[in-house]
């Protein structure tokens, strides 16, 4: 093929792991990064006026110190943590940060998590995070359980109900013969539409618990309320993120998507699931790492994980748990945007600890791979989104990437 041809021009355009290992460094050096935690909206001046959270709240504010000081281990010069609320509001006005990483899940309002993204977004500055479309996709249940059936992936049948619209169930209701059919009567799993770590889940095993469910969480969250049947199979989880390949924290090459993490998670009580009023902190994370002789159930999970991964664009990790249903199939059970990213303690077998290991990464590397990921996807997507960090990348500046490293899969290569 002629080496003038449209395809190759297209190719040398592609960012190389030369190009990402530089720019990641000028950041390293030049650019002061907040990591955003959630404010509290008690605090006074926190809010101008107090509303209501459709999300249980938390600060993530340890993950975030977590997060920082491995940014700082990995040569991040200027690192901070930052309450979304006056803080960081202040930090905005006096252009005190060239960077953010998003690690709150809102104040209060509808859909939290998208807030911190979305002025941001508006601003111009850039931010390691989904973006605000994502978020609010990952985040509400109802809406990523639309998306997962208007994909074709496999989610257990489900149903919603609103404050506006009632929470009445009955068993001839359409929406519910529909999903359920004639016949079901249960169990059921009842959820908030937003929500985190199983705050407000439960369990119905009969129509009348099943109302008396949904009219309480609905009260308490103001907001809707999906019932979906209850799977009561073995659970398991596995995470997908962006395909940079790092080798003690050195980036090696690119994939399109790394899946990772294979996991059965464990749970202690006959649902096989915890049940949780308020957002104390119990030990969730239980699992096992799955075996060599379970790779046909690896590969479904990836199957899975990929779909969800490029389908909605993303370049952050995500983790994805699923189900066993009494058909022998896997259904998606959500998708977590914000998996706890708190660094694992000796002796812990947590999720992201038995993810680490399976990646053959520490929770450094891990967090410089997320860097990586997301400036290699900015740079392929819209890389005047990094001109708050990287000013030479504006909008009219065309960009030169360096040539492809021999060896290194940083780049597609044309077919002659």
């Amino acid at each position: 093929m002629d080496q003038s041809s449209p395809l190759k021009q297209i190719s040398r355009l592609l960012p190389t792991t030369s190009d990402l290992v530089g720019y990641v460094e000028k950041i390293k050096n030049e650019s002061s990064l907040a990591v955003l935690y959630s404010g509290n909206p008690e605090e006074k001046g926190t809010v101008i006026k107090r509303t209501r959270n459709s999300r249980s709240w938390k600060s993530y504010r340890d993950v975030a110190i977590d997060i920082s000081e491995a940014l700082g281990e990995c040569g991040f010069q200027n690192v901070e943590t930052l309450a979304e609320g006056p803080d960081f509001r202040r930090a905005l006005e006096e252009k005190r940060y060239q960077l953010f990483w998003v690690n709150s899940a809102g104040v209060q309002g509808r859909s939290p998590m998208t807030h911190a993204a979305a002025l941001l977004e508006s601003l111009g500055y850039a931010y390691i995070g989904h973006t605000p479309i994502q978020a609010a996709l990952l985040d509400d249940k109802v809406l990523m359980k639309q998306w997962l059936r208007g994909m074709g992936l496999p989610t257990a049948p489900f149903i919603v109900r609103s404050p506006m619209g009632g929470d009445q169930i009955r068993a001839e209701d359409s929406d519910y013969v529909r999903e359920f059919g004639l016949a079901f009567r249960g169990p059921y799993l009842v959820k908030p539409s937003n929500g985190r770590g199983s705050v407000l889940v439960d369990i119905a095993d009969s129509l009348e618990e099943l109302n008396t469910s949904v009219k309480r969480v609905s009260q308490a969250t103001g907001d809707r309320v999906i019932v979906e049947e209850f799977l009561q199979g073995q659970e398991y989880c596995v995470w997908a993120s962006g395909g940079a390949v790092c080798t003690s924290g050195r980036l090696e090459r690119q994939l399109t998507v790394q899946l990772f993490g294979h996991s059965e998670r464990l749970y202690l009580d006959r649902d096989r699931m915890y049940r949780k009023e308020s957002a104390e902190n119990i030990d969730s994370d239980l699992c096992r790492p799955l075996g060599n002789r379970e790779e046909r159930l690896k590969e479904d999970l990836s199957f899975l994980a990929r779909g969800v991964f490029l389908g909605l664009g993303l370049c952050i990790p995500i983790r994805v748990d699923a189900r066993l249903g009494a058909d022998g199939l896997l259904q998606i059970l959500e998708v977590n945007p914000k998996p706890d990213l708190r660094k694992p303690r000796a002796g812990q077998t947590g999720l992201l600890s038995t993810a680490l290991r399976d990646l053959g990464a520490d929770y450094k590397g891990f967090i410089q791979k997320i860097v990586y990921d997301w400036i290699n996807f900015q740079l392929r997507t819209e890389p005047a989104f990094l001109t708050s960090v990287l000013p030479q990348l504006s909008k009219d500046t065309p960009l030169q990437f360096s040539p492809s490293i021999p060896g290194l899969q940083s780049s597609p290569t044309p077919r002659s």
